[in-house]
Formats: C-alpha cells, sequence, structure tokens
C-alpha cells in the first residue's frame, strides 16, 4: 500500500558568515613554512586557496616557491595535487539529517470513514564541506506491523518535492529545520533516504528513521475472537429470512479489518472496517437469497486484523439449514381490450387475440412457474420462471374456434411444488367472439401505391400511385391492372364522389381540385379552382367527399393561420372557410387519418 508523505514548507536555516579577505598566496605559503613547516599544514593551505579560488570561478595559477628545500617543493606540488582531485574530502558536501523529535500519531478518518494516522516528523540538516549540493530523488521505505525488517512498500520522492521540504540547494555549514507529514491507514513506521549530489561528485545518501505508532502495538498480542454465534441457533430458517451473527473481539493493538464469510447453502461475504478499537462487540444480519440452497447446513466463519497485521479466525459449523414452508402469492393485473390494467377483466375479445396479464408472483424462496388456465375449454398453459426472475407479463391466448363466455385463472408454483392463490375472473365478464374465415386473394401491382379507393359499383379498385403521377385501375375480377390515367403531377389525395361516378385528386402544388370522369373512356380530366394565400404558402393537402354534394379540402401552409379547411360545393363550386373546425379553424394541415370508401 503507498502512503502519501507531505512536506510542510516549515524550514530554518542557518548559513556560514561570509569569509575575511585572505592574504596574498605566497605571503601565507611562506608563513606556513615558517610557522610549521610540515607537509599537512602547507597542503591545508595550499588546499584552502584552491577551493576558494574554485568556488568564486577564478584559475588556479601555478605556484613557484624559490630559495626552499626539494623537500618543501615536493610537499607544495603534493598539495596541489591533492586539491585537483575531485573525490579529495574538501571539494565535496556532507549532509546528516536527523529526527528532531515525532508529533503524534492523531487519528482521523477518510472520506470513507476509514481510520488516518498522521504523524509530524521534525527533521534536523547539517552540511559540512567545500561546495554545494542539489537534491536527488528520495527513497521511502515503509513498514506495518511487527517487522520492522522487510519494507511492506517502498517508493521515490521525486527531487522536486524533497527540494521543496529543504530548499533547491544545500549550501557548505548550512544548518535547517524541516517539518514533513506522513499518513497511513494503520500504525506504521518508515525510511526515508535522502540523496543528494555535490557539485561535481556523485550521488550521496543520508538516511533518516521514524515511527508512527506506539510502542504497545509493537508489543502488543495478537487478537482473539472471544465469542461467535448465530441466531437462530440451529433448527429450520425459513427461506428468505435472515442469519444474525454476534461476534466478540480483543485487539490489544487495535482493530483494523473484520470480515465475515457464511458458506454451505450460498456464500456471502462481508468486509467490515474498525476504527483501531481493542474491542468489539457487534451483530451482524446477513441476508440469504434465493440463490441459497435448502436443506443445506450454514458455516460460518470470522477472521479479524489488527493494527500489527497479526490475525485471529474463527469457524462455527451450525446444524441451522433452510427451509421453504410458505406457498407463493400472485395478484395479477390483466389489461382489457383497449383499456387499462385492473385487478378484474371484463369485456369482448375474439378468437386469436391475446389477453395480457401482469403476474405479480412473488415467493420466500423461488417461483419455478406462472400457470393460467381458460374454462369452460380446460386449455392450461405456463411459463417457467429461471433464476426467479418473474416475467412482467403473461399472455393467454384464445383459440379461434372459441365462442361464448370464458374465465381465466391465474396462479404460481415455488421451487419446492407449493401452490399460490388461485386469481379466477368473474363468470360471465368475458365473452370471445369467433373468427370468420374470408376468402383471400393477393395479386402484384408495379410502381408505388400509396392509397386506394374501392369502386364497388364497377368492381374496380383506384390505385394512388404517386411516384409514378399516375391513377391504376386494378379489375377486382382479374387482379390484373387494366389501365391507368396519366396525371401532371404527384397525386397528394383522392377520393370517390357519392355517385361513385367522379374521383377528386388534389394535385402536389396545384390550387384545384382535378376531376376524374369515371363514365367515359378515355377518362376526361376537369378542374375545380381553389382560392389559396399565397403569402402563407398555402396549399391544398387532403380531401374528403361527404354525402351532402360538398367536398372539404384542407390547406397546410408555413403558419397556423395557413392550415384552414375549406368547404367546396361540387355543383356551384363555392368556397367558403370553416372556422368551426379544428381549434380556432386551424385543422393541423390535413385529416388525421385515411379512410377508404366503399360504394354501393
Amino acid at each position: 500500500m503507498r502512503q502519501p508523505i507531505r512536506t510542510d514548507h516549515e524550514q530554518g536555516r542557518t548559513n556560514p558568515a561570509p569569509s575575511e579577505p585572505r592574504a596574498p598566496f605566497a605571503v601565507a605559503l611562506r608563513t606556513a613554512f615558517r610557522e610549521h613547516g610540515d607537509v599537512e599544514s602547507l597542503r591545508d593551505t595550499i588546499c584552502s586557496y584552491v577551493d576558494a579560488a574554485r568556488v568564486r570561478g577564478e584559475p588556479v595559477e601555478r605556484v613557484i616557491i624559490r630559495r626552499r628545500s626539494s623537500r618543501a617543493l615536493a610537499a607544495t606540488l603534493l598539495a596541489l595535487a591533492a586539491c585537483r582531485d575531485a573525490t579529495s574530502p574538501r571539494t565535496s558536501l556532507d549532509v546528516k539529517i536527523a529526527l528532531a523529535s515525532t508529533s503524534g500519531p492523531t487519528m482521523s478518518s477518510d472520506a470513507d470513514g476509514n481510520p488516518l494516522l498522521t504523524c509530524q516528523l521534525n527533521f534536523s540538516l547539517t552540511a559540512s564541506g567545500k561546495v554545494n549540493a542539489t537534491w536527488e530523488d528520495a527513497i521511502y521505505r515503509f513498514y506495518a506491523g511487527k517487522d520492522r525488517t522487510t519494507a511492506r512498500d517502498t517508493l521515490l520522492i521525486p527531487s522536486a518535492d524533497v527540494a521543496q521540504g529543504w530548499g533547491a540547494q544545500i549550501t557548505p555549514g548550512e544548518r535547517q529545520q524541516s517539518t514533513w507529514n506522513v499518513t497511513a491507514g494503520l500504525p506504521f513506521g518508515g525510511e526515508i533516504d535522502f540523496r543528494y549530489r555535490p557539485s561535481g561528485g556523485s550521488v550521496k545518501t543520508t538516511a533518516v528513521k521514524f515511527e508512527c505508532a506506539t510502542a504497545g502495538v509493537l508489543n502488543a498480542a495478537p487478537p482473539t475472537i472471544t465469542s461467535l454465534t448465530v441466531e437462530p441457533p440451529s433448527g429450520e430458517l425459513p427461506a428468505g429470512d435472515s442469519l444474525k451473527v454476534n461476534f466478540n473481539v480483543n485487539a490489544p493493538a487495535g482493530l483494523l479489518e473484520v470480515k465475515l464469510f457464511v458458506s454451505g447453502p450460498c456464500t456471502y461475504e462481508r468486509i467490515i472496517g474498525a476504527q483501531l478499537q481493542t474491542t468489539l462487540a457487534q451483530t451482524l444480519v446477513v441476508p440469504l437469497g434465493a440463490d441459497c440452497q435448502l436443506n443445506v447446513p450454514l458455516t460460518v466463519a470470522l477472521g479479524v486484523l489488527d493494527a500489527g497485521l497479526q490475525v485471529a479466525t474463527k469457524t462455527l459449523a451450525t446444524s441451522l439449514v433452510m427451509v421453504d414452508k410458505q406457498a407463493p402469492s400472485v395478484t395479477p393485473l390483466f389489461f382489457p381490450a383497449g383499456g387499462d390494467r385492473s385487478p378484474t377483466l371484463s369485456g369482448d375479445f375474439f378468437g386469436g387475440e391475446s389477453i395480457q396479464v401482469m403476474p405479480n408472483a412473488a415467493d420466500n424462496h423461488a417461483v419455478a412457474a406462472i400457470i393460467w388456465e381458460v374454462l369452460p375449454y380446460g386449455t392450461k398453459d405456463s411459463v417457467v420462471v429461471v433464476n426467479n426472475e418473474v416475467p412482467t407479463f403473461i399472455f393467454a391466448r384464445l383459440q379461434p374456434e372459441w365462442s361464448g363466455p370464458i374465465q381465466l385463472r391465474v396462479y404460481a408454483r415455488d421451487a419446492v411444488g407449493l401452490t399460490s392463490n388461485v386469481v379466477t375472473t368473474a363468470a360471465d365478464s368475458v365473452r370471445v367472439h369467433p373468427l370468420i374465415a374470408r376468402p383471400t386473394r393477393t395479386t402484384e401491382v408495379s410502381g408505388e401505391t400509396w392509397d386506394i379507393a374501392i369502386d364497388s359499383k364497377r368492381g374496380l379498385i383506384y390505385l394512388r400511385q404517386g411516384n409514378d403521377h399516375r391513377i391504376a385501375v386494378l379489375s377486382m375480377a382479374t387482379l390484373q391492372v387494366t389501365e391507368t390515367v396519366a396525371l401532371p403531377a404527384v397525386p397528394q389525395d383522392f377520393d370517390l364522389t357519392p355517385s361513385g361516378d367522379s374521383l377528386l385528386v388534389l394535385l402536389y402544388g396545384q390550387p384545384q381540385i382535378t376531376v376524374i370522369d369515371l363514365t367515359q373512356t378515355p377518362r376526361p380530366l376537369t378542374s375545380i379552382p381553389l382560392t389559396v394565400d399565397p403569402a402563407l404558402s398555402q396549399a391544398p393537402v387532403g380531401i374528403r367527399v361527404g354525402s351532402t354534394g360538398k367536398a372539404y379540402v384542407t390547406f397546410g401552409g408555413t403558419t397556423a393561420a395557413a392550415r384552414t379547411l375549406a368547404e367546396v360545393d361540387l355543383a356551384t363550386h363555392a368556397q367558403r372557410t370553416r372556422t368551426d373546425a379544428g381549434v380556432d379553424g386551424n385543422v393541423g394541415g390535413g385529416f388525421s387519418r385515411r379512410r377508404s370508401i366503399t360504394r354501393c
């Protein structure tokens, strides 16, 4: 588990005071020979000057010593050589970080209510050497439980985060403090390897360890489960009921987690997060669903985990079994033809139709089937229920030959064979009418037919074929097209006159009624003009002919004012707007449905 480390920018720095101006190199060198005369003192003097020159970015000049012995000259050259060595201690930097103090741990909770422990770590830093250094990525090792030798997790702290806590650069002689907050969900410890790179050198490490746990956690005894019982303790548990599990736990180190596992007739698992309490007495309610088998003994197992990552388990094998002695139930709702659902059923149906039923079946364990029966015919059918998924609807089909009053019975059966209550519709409330088989003939006609009008007087059917700009004439005797009537535009709607001698057609985009004379061959075309409002883009869209010798034409257009109904006298061609039609004269641009007209 990864544990976050946060740095609070609380730092204190102590930097060395600027050095005093140095004497000329030659003077310092002569003084060193005169006062000390040994190689170590000479090297110290030379290296101090060389280090200072490098820090200032100045070149290091060659030094010639005159009137000195060969031993002194050799010592001087050795000292210069040592100062040029990048690995020499005098060109590096050593950083030591120590844990000055720890505050905590303090307890809090996350958004899900899980415990959080936070410690405030106060670190101190000292730096000694001659050059500056920069931070590298740090390594954080996380420890939990009693074992502090093996890390539970390791993560990298980016160098930018480290620098945020300590500052971007480390300088010689620096002393500072930094406060870090560490958080985890249980008592823990850690070790941070702070890595840094001196200027011109290789990476170095200073490590610091910390604990965010009390000594009692590390030395605590393992947890114990002092009791584990179930209710009821034995015997039979009705299917659909819940099992109660009672337990008591002692955890000197603090309780971290409890896991309950139920097996046997089915499996159930539940994990409960704790708040590091040392004792816990609790009752858990376990639902036992329809997937649980009957007559199989239940086994309950409990496991606990404490803050020291110590585990205790306990298993209880019971003689308790689930049984089903309760019958299922149904509360059906019926859907009469053209009506809303109701707990009662009445009305007329036709053979071949189906009565729709919502069974609303339920059982404490599992519904196995929904059954229905039609009386007095004794026809019975059912739906098998799988995985206790009761169907929302069933459909009781009525046979085509049935006639007279019927009753519908609906009930259910559960997985152990118990039968529910039986719901029967009232006697003589539902009647079935048999279907009459009519002779049917079919034919194929070329073209796209949008509508038909039946002329029984002549034994013809008129087919409105819009895309073909024509009316096709079909003989009912032969089912063959005997002729076509060509039109100058798309026929948008048509209807027969009451006498059956004329076919009135509306052509797309034309403000007129086109009249086809059916009494003559070939069929002559005449027209009746219609008055429209061009400003409203008004145009005729639908026509119906009444028995009073009037034609009724609906208009469409760009606004509601255009969508009107006109009454046209077929004898005088007089036209008037019917303002009593529709809503305030607005008929919506067309008739709601098309009818086929049979003339005798």
